[in-house]
């Protein structure tokens, strides 16, 4: 559904909606928005993926630490402290560079 929502977005059809009631969907789009960037996107369907494969693979996990490893990974030359300052900032690219904003 997330990943059907983003295609669909991504092609420029933005009227495309999951469900026909707006009040659901207003809901769970909030809560669909994991990095909290006020879009649903690639980057948080990556997060609810691994959230699953983590869940599915028996290793506990929240989205707290879900996120700072994330952020290790990808973004060693930054501290955490930048990201707890600014937690919607960083965006993977097809580089995989960090960018603060």
């Amino acid at each position: 559904m997330v990943m059907l929502y983003c295609a669909y977005h991504g092609a420029g059809y933005h009227d495309y909606t999951f469900t026909e009631y707006p009040e659901i969907e207003a809901a769970l789009l909030t809560k669909l928005d994991v990095n909290g960037d006020g879009s649903i996107d690639t980057i948080d369907v990556y997060f609810i993926l691994r959230y699953v494969a983590y869940q599915g693979a028996g290793i506990p996990t929240d989205w707290d630490e879900l996120y700072e490893k994330h952020i290790l990974q990808y973004c060693p030359e930054y501290s955490l402290d930048v990201f707890k300052l600014y937690p919607q900032s960083f965006y993977i690219t097809t580089q995989k560079k960090c960018i603060i904003k």
